[in-house]
This record gives C-alpha cells, sequence and structure tokens, in this order.
C-alpha cells in the first residue's frame, strides 16, 4: 500500500505522471486543432461546419451526462492535468538545479541544449498566460474583439481575427510557434520519460515529434492567417433568433445574447 505514495515522491514517478499528462495533453491539443480545421468546411444545411461542431460538444452524450456533461468531464481532467503538469514540472527542474549547483564551465556540444529546450519554460509560461485569455475571448465572451455570440463560432473567428484588430492575430501565431516548440521537445522527452528511447530508435522518435509540432502548430496558425488575409468568406448574416432555436432545442438551455464591443 505504501509503494504509490513513495513512487510519486521519488524523481522517477514525477517523469511518470509528467509524461501520462502531457500525453493527454498532447491529444487535446491534436484534438482541438482537428476541430478547428472544421472553419475549412463551408456551410451545413446553412450553418458553417465549425458552428455545427461547437454545438455538438455541448449536446454529445447529453442523454446520460446532461447539457455539456461530457465537456465538462473532458474541462476537469484537463485542468488535473495542466496542475499535475506544471507543478511536477517545476518541481524536477528545482530538484534537477540542486543536484548540480555548480554550473557547466565548458558545455560539451553534445549536451548542448537545443532551441526548443532552452525556451521549454519562456513558451510554457506564454502558454499559461494564453490559455485563460483564449477561454476569455472565444468560451465566455468576457473579452469582445468586434462582436460575440456564443453559438457563431465562425462569426467570432472572422471578427477577432480581422485586420482591425491585427494584434489578435499575431499573438496568437506567435503564441502557437512557442506552441510548436514546446510540442517538439515535449513530445521527446515523453518518449525519454517512458524509457521508449534508444540508440536505434531515436532519430524515428525526434522526426516523429517534430511532425506532430509542425502540423498541430501549422494547423491552428493556419486560421488566423487566412482570416487576417482575407481569405476566408464572410460570415453570413447573424440571424442570433435562428441560432438561439437550435441551441434552445438542443439543450433547453437560455441563449445568451450577443455582445457588441464599441
Amino acid at each position: 500500500m505504501s509503494r504509490w505514495p513513495n513512487f510519486f515522491r521519488v524523481s522517477i514517478g514525477k517523469k511518470a505522471v509528467v509524461a501520462v499528462t502531457g500525453c493527454i495533453l498532447v491529444l487535446f491539443v491534436i484534438a482541438h486543432m482537428i476541430g478547428n480545421l472544421k472553419v475549412y468546411y463551408g456551410d451545413d444545411d446553412g450553418m458553417p461546419a465549425i458552428d455545427e461542431y461547437a454545438m455538438n460538444l455541448r449536446t454529445i452524450g447529453s442523454e446520460f451526462f446532461g447539457y455539456a456533461g461530457v465537456l465538462w468531464i473532458v474541462r476537469i481532467i484537463l485542468i488535473v492535468a495542466v496542475v499535475l503538469h506544471i507543478s511536477l514540472v517545476i518541481d524536477l527542474a528545482i530538484r534537477s538545479r540542486r543536484a548540480r549547483p555548480i554550473k557547466y564551465k565548458h558545455r560539451p556540444k553534445r549536451i548542448m541544449a537545443s532551441i526548443a529546450s532552452r525556451l521549454m519554460m519562456v513558451s510554457g509560461l506564454l502558454l499559461l498566460i494564453y490559455i485563460p485569455l483564449h477561454i476569455l475571448e472565444f468560451t465566455t465572451g468576457t473579452i469582445v474583439f468586434g462582436s460575440y455570440s456564443q453559438w457563431t463560432v465562425y462569426h467570432n473567428l472572422h471578427s477577432a481575427f480581422s485586420m482591425e484588430y491585427w494584434y489578435v492575430p499575431l499573438f496568437y501565431i506567435i503564441v502557437m510557434v512557442c506552441l510548436g516548440l514546446h510540442l517538439y521537445h515535449g513530445a521527446w522527452s515523453v518518449f525519454q520519460s517512458l524509457g521508449w528511447d534508444s540508440p536505434d530508435r531515436n532519430r524515428g522518435f525526434r522526426w516523429l515529434a517534430m511532425v506532430i509540432a509542425i502540423v498541430v502548430a501549422g494547423g491552428f496558425i493556419s486560421v488566423p492567417v487566412l482570416f487576417w488575409s482575407g481569405a476566408m468568406p464572410e460570415p453570413t448574416t447573424l440571424n442570433t433568433t435562428t441560432l438561439e432555436d437550435v441551441a434552445t432545442e438542443r439543450s433547453n438551455a437560455t441563449p445568451s445574447n450577443v455582445s457588441t464591443q464599441q
């Protein structure tokens, strides 16, 4: 019975938890990126595909868990994973520094940190700042650029990533570049933490980590770039009455009003 508490106290146990929570977060960002690409699918019966997708996320499993029940379960898992991941990464970094109080005077080239590893803490901090801002902008509508409605994801993206608010997509792109660097080093570290690395497999793992990072970051970045450049079509007329009717029918929830920043 005492093995589990001891397992989580030692570095190898903490690294295992970091690896598992890292896998959860990587799977989430991949799924989130794929969901974002729905913006390119056009309209589905007069409704943008990404709006339909957003509504489905709230109604999936509603017969068992209620409206947005599954979504909240996923959110709770992600919150726990983020808290454990960050706290244990910081703890392991402190332990590593204490174990080597005297820095290398001349660090051999073979152990020179890559750009991704050097920026790991910086990119992680930037992502930590970005997450609540992203939620406040696209989930709660607390921060509004142009106009916002809970039920019109395509409209919200078109409004926030417009040339008028050029700094929003620019910040988003910078953060996604940091996400790519974080994913590259993080995915590679997961393979090491799980003990899968070996001289004959390391090259393949590094390429896999690079592909994951480039595809995920590139997928995310493509959305603001195309909206920013004007390549994406204008959203259809914001018919909140129709959208509210659909949302109410699916969720029996009181729809929120459209807010506009003056």
